[in-house]
């Protein structure tokens, strides 16, 4: 809201080497600010008690770019103004979930945990719909509004289906998201964790797949099917990604040759069940896996598909990413289990059985029984 008189920044990155820009004193009105741990100062004539607003915007694109988002979403000067408006937006969507509860703390974490589902995925383009893709090229969002930050391991089991009932169209726009950044992919992958124009590779699984299957049972967008049925198929055959190409190979994932094996396994079991190809991959998920209820759960196996080592259910292990056995065990193979009930009535039959003490052999057979055969 105010010029400043004077301007600089000091540099504390440990990398002393400058090239030519140290024949520069670039600690003081200099006007390229560049490099590593940098702290900036502005200084402005004031007087006492005087304050000063600041705006200022972000591009994906360029400086021109900034400044348009800056002028189109907040034109003025008025901070009262832009705080009662986004206090609107926020209350506008937090009430779409009403709840009642014994204490007002209930619901101060209720609405808090609401609150945080709302940080990402987060918009990434321009007013004008441009946004810097996956490749570094520029595109525009015809269609769409472009999103990033999928976190897509920690995400695709409660935010996107939470999304689907009080944000269907802003998850639509997700998975065109991820379509624009599978075509945009030298691998020819949907994101696994898409972070801005890049593509981070954290976690384990492809499951932008179940994303897009879950939007598509419940009928959710009017994005590309065929599209998306392609980009998934491309996703899933990427052998080189993950130990994905040992898992078509044996069913599972040998921790003789790739981390978080036993994860892996349910992981893919788990996601390409979601995507039609259930018989097998169920019967390789309990195959793979070791369900041995209730002793050890899961124990990673080797490429001869012997166990490397057997630890407590309850003790994190190699094998297992971010927890133990028996955790995973609820979150992946129940899930999995659940997803077979849709297909056949006897369904429930192996629910209950996948909770009782049976070996390997008993858990194959019942499974191969009630569900397939």
């Amino acid at each position: 809201s105010k010029p400043f008189k004077s301007y600089g920044h000091k540099k504390y990155n440990k990398e002393t080497y400058d090239g030519f820009y140290k024949r520069f004193d670039q600690s003081k009105n200099f006007p390229e600010i560049a490099g590593k741990d940098i702290r900036a100062y502005f200084n402005f004539d004031t007087k006492d008690g005087e304050k000063i607003n600041i705006k200022f915007a972000l591009s994906p694109v360029s400086t021109n770019g900034a400044l348009k988002n800056l002028e189109t979403e907040i034109p003025h000067w008025n901070f009262n103004k832009t705080h009662q408006e986004t206090k609107q937006k926020w209350n506008e969507e937090l009430s779409k979930i009403e709840i009642k509860t014994f204490t007002e703390d209930h619901k101060t974490t209720f609405y808090t945990a609401l609150y945080h589902t709302n940080l990402t995925p987060i918009l990434y383009e321009d007013v004008d719909g441009n946004y810097r893709g996956l490749d570094q090229n520029i595109y525009n969002s015809k269609g769409f509004t472009n999103y990033t930050i999928f976190s897509l391991w920690d995400t695709y089991r409660a935010l996107h289906p939470l999304l689907n009932i009080t944000q269907p169209q802003r998850n639509n726009d997700m998975i065109k998201s991820m379509l624009a950044h599978h075509d945009q992919s030298v691998h020819g992958m949907l994101p696994i964790w898409s972070h801005y124009a890049n593509e981070n590779w954290c976690m384990i699984g492809y499951h932008a797949t179940s994303v897009i299957a879950d939007a598509m049972i419940k009928n959710i967008g009017d994005f590309d099917r065929q599209r998306a049925l392609k980009a998934s198929v491309s996703t899933a055959n990427v052998r080189y990604f993950e130990g994905l190409g040992d898992y078509m190979d044996y069913k599972y994932v040998p921790d003789d040759k790739s981390h978080s094996s036993v994860s892996k396994t349910l992981e893919y079991a788990y996601i390409t069940s979601t995507n039609g190809n259930t018989r097998g991959d169920i019967l390789s998920l309990a195959r793979a896996a070791n369900l041995y209820y209730p002793k050890t759960l899961k124990n990673p196996i080797n490429e001869k598909g012997n166990d490397v080592y057997k630890l407590d259910k309850l003790a994190p292990m190699n094998g297992i990413e971010h927890g133990d056995a028996a955790h995973s065990a609820i979150g992946d193979v129940l899930a999995t289990i659940g997803i077979a009930k849709l297909i056949s009535k006897k369904a429930p039959s192996v629910w209950k059985a996948s909770m009782l003490t049976m070996d390997k052999n008993q858990s194959l057979e019942l499974i191969k029984k009630e569900l397939f055969f």
